[in-house]
């Protein structure tokens, strides 16, 4: 987000097979971080100067990203650890949001239609009605 401008939102299955719930965070918040320094790069070349701020609801995954090495961890790739780098340098800033209050849920879970509208409304999403002037028409 900027401002009140969603810049760039996803959702895709993950390919990797990870061993716990935390790992499949780690996996999610590695890939967020590729996503986000992309997006930082591409506002430079324009000329602003953006910060890259990461929400993640998992506090396992917080925990590895905070710290150096794999800890206890031992099915970790080493690979994904270099957000740890990322976050140490300040290049990245990872930061916990609530289950209930993360709007990527709208995209990846079902959802009650209040809790939709709600997650929807947070990135600045809207309900239309009807059908787009240029959409494809299907006669019987």
């Amino acid at each position: 987000m900027v401002g009140e401008h969603c810049i760039k939102t996803w959702s895709t299955t993950q390919k990797n097979v990870t061993l716990s719930s935390g790992e499949a965070e780690l996996v999610a918040a590695v890939k967020m971080c590729a996503e986000v320094l992309g997006i930082i790069q591409m506002a430079k070349d324009w000329g602003f100067e953006k910060e890259g701020r990461i929400y993640v609801d998992s506090t396992a995954a917080i925990g590895v990203v905070n710290r150096k090495g794999n800890g206890r961890l031992r099915h970790v790739k080493v690979g994904m650890l270099w957000i740890q780098e990322k976050v140490e340098e300040g290049e990245l800033s990872v930061r916990k949001v609530g289950g209930t209050e993360n709007p990527a849920d709208a995209m990846t879970k079902y959802l009650a239609s209040t809790k939709m509208a709600e997650n929807m409304s947070r990135m600045s999403f809207r309900y239309a009605g009807g059908r787009a002037e240029k959409s494809l028409r299907v006669d019987a």
